[in-house]
């Protein structure tokens, strides 16, 4: 596999720069198991040896970070951003921007998806809900692309 955000090289301390989210805050979140390990990142491997996370991993805690300062729970925060990180779809794998557009997470009251709305009909799309039976009243949007762009940045800052 030749996809670099699967490479488990990130320490917490990276996170503080790639994030904004404090050690203390990092660690309860672990802790209380909103942010989990995924098979391409590497818990501590004793006393003294950090964990290393993934770059997904990375995005998944801004993402998580980003939503809690809107006032979304944070567990909550952290299953919506594993639409982002976790799950691909058609034109865009797990952890990575579509590449011919905006990259957008919508967060609804029954869940979350990862979104590209064609330019001329994004504010349309966005602005449907409750006018339509069965769709949500609110929906809350993240715009995925500077955010990459700003943890990627503080990433690449420290190599």
């Amino acid at each position: 596999m030749n996809d670099e955000t699967v490479l488990a090289r990130w320490r917490l301390g990276d996170l503080r720069r790639a994030s904004g989210v404090s050690p203390a805050v990092l660690t309860r979140w672990f802790d209380r198991g909103v942010i989990r390990l995924k098979p391409y990142d590497a818990p501590a491997a004793g006393s003294g040896h950090a964990r290393l996370l993934s770059t997904r991993r990375v995005y998944h805690i801004a993402i998580v970070a980003e939503l809690a300062r809107l006032g979304i729970t944070a567990t909550r925060a952290s299953r919506a951003a594993l639409a982002f990180t976790d799950a691909g779809q058609p034109g865009r794998a797990p952890g990575h921007l579509f590449p011919d557009g905006s990259t957008w997470l919508a967060i609804a009251p029954h869940g979350a998806s990862v979104i590209q709305p064609p330019a001329a009909e994004a504010l349309a799309q966005f602005f449907i809900c409750g006018a339509v039976p069965g769709l949500p009243t609110a929906i809350a949007l993240l715009d995925l692309a500077p955010l990459v762009r700003r943890v990627d940045d503080a990433l690449s800052s420290k190599e």
